[in-house]
């Protein structure tokens, strides 16, 4: 293994070095706020809250803009909505989750369950709260207003630190690694996606392979271990289970591509290494244990299991890479298109994958100069594997068709388009070291200019085709996509050709053009920043709140209080359960008011919540009647007093255009709507057969979000019909005594009550706990411990350099 100690070269420099280090942070700090800085306008609250209002008539009137907020349909108008009118699911989603957490851990309860979603559903096992993740917990500090927006910061930066730090591992100087954390921190896919929890995880994917590499380099230091175990156990809980593969699988090819390069360099791979890779990756998982595997048993049973995603992205999605807003942008005065037609791809925020023409002229300079070198090898390799992952090349698709071969058909293979911009972003970083370090050699130069000239054809190609085919205004939303990209190929042309000139300087002239390598660098630096910048920071919305109140709303929540709420909407005379719901709240969104509505919209959510239609007596239609709908969205039309009763329902909200329910009570108007009360209707009953018998509920209370106290007169054994999703983890005892849990109804809980029982408590923790906890704890003992060993070995008061020698760059991983 190669010496990483500093040579006189750098050594002597140690405080310049530093302070180049200190520069570019603060680089990635102030693009981080310049990116967040509509906030200052807008209001605190990252969430558009303007498309949010306009999906419920409760809300509709919140925010002046909200009936302008609603996608585009096919006729593609230009879009009136501010900012994106398509990314709905962060405020359907994402922030009321994370309000939901933070609720409950300022009250002192840990978010194990959300009663508010239906009739329940696990918070922390829904892979998508993410209440321990890094992001979450800091945002946890700041106000509930703040709360979101500080998380979005947080996940940015980690980003581009993480990122920033692999490129200075890998040899990079800062300038040059500051262009590597940019890039991937403000790149298309992984901004589009910064409001949702799979940026939670694939914010760490830099810092990550930053501490692979490290721990692989480093034999006598415990803090690579170390530091490699919390980013695997932080992007764990960051959540989105199927981010975890596609990290997995991008992590391996590029650990095998750098060994396959060093073996073919007749160079044997260090297997201590592997092995200190593989303690901080276990002791990474053991870490993460209390969510994943309690959460296996959820991700099994859940609507989402079984489905096939890994469709990938048409060819013609590749332009995005080159050009932001190629099909169009979900904002006002433009309006995205890439969604229709043959071509078709999915929502922007999907297809989206612009990095900047610069991190390609880079990342080709990197390929051509250092293909051979482990370390670009493995990355080269990884990122054209995400390539190929995510794009179809062909009608066959063979790639995707691989991925559902291997069982893996559940995971949206779109979504590996952050790992794409990862691994063109690292390799935009060590290009633009080849450059400051070797400028003035032949095949560095050769490099640049067959690279340039590569990235220069291609956008010419996207500007031949935006010359036709298109009818106005789309071809002009096409042809304006390309001015960023343009300018800064003819802006890069120029001052190359002025460097490469420089030989025939004088004077003052000659003196500044002896940096020309860092002057191209950090033109190159600036023009990326400031087009990232530009190309994303009017996509996202804020607002002065997440979810205003109404009227309507405000009503709402007096009458009901904590009782479940239905929707009755308006399909007459059908009764169905798979719609998007045009009365009440979107799904989620009532969490934001504090109201519970018989409405999911979750990928966990249990498939017995659909499998168990039609409940035979209740009005209910089967499935082949039902209208198409999202696939993980349960909304039942609740239309009569059988059906309410059967979900404990105890208030139904009525649309205009629907016939008041039989049988039910009206309770007066909400907005346009009218709610009414249900006779009878409880979430805890008795169930006996035969003659009625005097068993009874007599009341119920709710100390936390997962635990029910009921007292009851039973005087003979009975079961208790507890109208809460059955999930793995609720338990039920009474006078110290467990009670057999069992389900009843389809989806929810049958519980044995003995006879002479009067109060029973119904608690929820995740299954599995016990031995997670236990796992959680050996991970750390075992971190411990090989710290303890490493300092009894000694360390020094040096020890290796964190950023190796430039000649190093070619170490392999």
């Amino acid at each position: 293994m190669r010496s990483e100690a500093a040579s006189p070269a750098t050594g002597e420099r140690g405080r310049g070095r530093h302070l180049g280090d200190w520069l570019g942070v603060a680089w990635l700090l102030l693009f981080v706020l310049l990116y967040l800085s509509p906030a200052l306008k807008d209001g605190p609250s990252f969430a558009p809250s303007d498309l949010g209002a306009g999906l419920s008539n409760l809300t509709s009137g919140a925010v002046a803009l909200s009936s302008h907020c609603v996608a585009p349909p096919g006729g593609l108008p230009i879009a009136t909505c501010p900012h994106d009118n398509v990314n709905g699911d962060q405020i359907t989603q994402a922030i009321p989750w994370n309000t939901t957490n933070y609720r409950l851990l300022h009250a002192g309860e840990f978010p194990w369950w959300n009663d508010l979603e239906g009739n329940g559903l696990p918070q922390f096992l829904n892979f998508e709260s993410a209440p321990l993740a890094l992001p979450s917990l800091l945002s946890d500090l700041a106000p509930l207003s703040i709360s979101f927006l500080l998380l979005v910061a947080v996940k940015l930066l980690i980003a581009g630190l993480g990122t920033y730090w692999c490129c200075r591992l890998l040899g990079a100087r800062p300038l040059a690694a500051a262009l590597g954390g940019t890039a991937f921190m403000l790149s298309g896919p992984l901004t589009s996606w910064i409001g949702w929890s799979i940026s939670s995880t694939l914010c760490w994917s830099g810092a990550i392979l930053g501490a692979l590499i490290w721990a692989y380099r480093s034999p006598r230091r415990a803090a690579p271990v170390v530091l490699l175990a919390i980013g695997v156990a932080f992007a764990i809980y960051g959540g989105f289970a199927e981010a975890y593969v596609l990290l997995a699988g991008f992590f391996a090819l590029v650990l095998g591509g750098s060994a396959l390069a060093k073996l073919a360099r007749r160079e044997r791979p260090d297997p201590r290494g592997a092995g200190r890779i593989a303690l901080g990756v276990a002791c990474g998982l053991a870490l993460a244990a209390p969510l994943w595997l309690p959460g296996i048993a959820v991700l099994r049973a859940s609507i989402r299991s079984g489905t096939v995603s890994a469709h990938g992205i048409l060819a013609h999605g590749l332009a995005l890479i080159f050009a932001q807003g190629y099909d169009g942008l979900p904002i006002a005065g433009s309006t995205y298109f890439g969604g229709t037609g043959v071509g078709a791809l999915p929502n922007y925020f999907e297809a989206t994958s612009y990095v900047g023409v610069v991190v390609l002229i880079l990342a080709g300079v990197a390929v051509l100069c250092r293909w051979r070198r482990p370390a670009v090898f493995g990355i080269g390799l990884a990122t054209l594997a995400s390539l190929l992952v995510v794009y179809r090349l062909s009608s066959i698709s063979p790639v995707q068709r691989l991925v559902v071969d291997l069982h893996l058909g559940a995971i949206d293979v779109d979504r590996a388009l952050s790992l794409l911009a990862l691994g063109l972003a690292l390799l935009a970083g060590l290009g633009a070291e080849q450059l400051l370090e070797g400028f003035s050699e032949r095949a560095t130069r050769r490099a640049l200019l067959v690279s340039g000239a590569l990235v220069t054809a291609v956008v010419a190609f996207l500007g031949a085709k935006a010359l036709g085919g298109l009818a106005q205004p789309w071809l002009a939303l096409r042809q304006a996509s390309l001015y960023w990209p343009v300018a800064t190929l003819l802006i890069l042309a120029a001052l190359t050709l002025l460097l490469f000139a420089s030989h025939a300087s004088t004077g003052r002239m000659q003196v500044l053009l002896a940096h020309r390598a860092e002057l191209l660098g950090g033109a190159m630096l600036a023009l990326e920043s400031a087009f990232l910048l530009f190309a994303g920071v009017g996509i996202n919305s804020y607002s002065p709140a997440q979810f205003p109140a109404t009227p309507a709303t405000t009503t709402l929540a007096r009458l009901v209080g904590h009782s479940l709420v239905a929707l009755d909407q308006p399909l007459p005379n059908v009764s169905c359960f798979r719609l998007t719901p045009a009365t009440g709240f979107y799904p989620a969104m009532n969490i934001g008011y504090g109201i519970d509505e018989l409405a999911v919209h979750d990928p966990t959510a249990p498939a017995a919540y659909f499998s168990s239609w039609p409940i035979k007596g209740v009005g209910q239609l089967p499935v082949s009647s039902c209208p198409p709908g999202q696939p993980n969205v349960f909304a039942p039309s609740v239309n009569t007093v059988a059906l309410a009763r059967q979900y404990g329902a105890s208030y139904v909200l009525v649309d205009p255009s629907v016939a008041p329910p039989k049988g039910m009570t009206r309770v007066g108007k909400v907005g346009d709507e009218t709610l009414y009360a249900v006779p009878g209707s409880s979430r805890f009953t008795f169930v006996r057969a035969g003659a009625p018998s005097g068993d009874t509920v007599s009341s119920v209370t709710h100390p936390g979000d997962a635990t029910y106290d009921v007292k009851v007169h039973a005087a003979k054994a009975a079961v208790l019909e507890a109208r809460i999703t059955d999930s793995p983890g609720w338990g039920a005892s009474a006078g110290g005594h467990r009670l057999k849990v069992t389900r009843f109804g389809g989806t929810f809980l049958g519980i044995a009550v003995p006879a002479g029982t009067t109060v029973l408590t119904l608690t929820y923790r995740p299954p599995h706990l016990a031995p997670s906890l236990g796992l959680a704890l050996a991970g750390l003992l075992a971190l411990v411990a090989y710290a303890l060993a490493a300092r009894r070995r000694g360390t020094g008061g040096g020890g290796e350099n964190l950023a190796p020698v430039r000649q190093n760059v070619t170490a392999p991983l």
